[in-house]
């Protein structure tokens, strides 16, 4: 089952400075999980746009049906 995560984090908070953030973002998207953080396009904190997150959850769905 796909998996998507919207990190919501503050920038300049401290957290997206610290070395295991982008880490353990990296991980997660090893192990398949759909990420969508991109702070300096949804200022001030990531905070995405439902449009972009319902367009990213059926292009994901498609690819999965794709694969199948």
């Amino acid at each position: 089952m796909p998996i998507l995560a919207i990190p919501c984090v503050l920038t300049a908070s401290g957290l997206d400075s610290h070395p295991a953030f982008p880490r353990s973002i990296a991980q997660l998207r090893e192990y398949g999980v759909h990420i969508i953080y991109e702070p300096e396009k949804y200022p001030p904190k990531n905070e995405v746009p439902w449009e972009v997150i319902l367009e990213t959850l059926h292009r994901i769905i498609e690819q999965e049906y794709e694969e199948d």
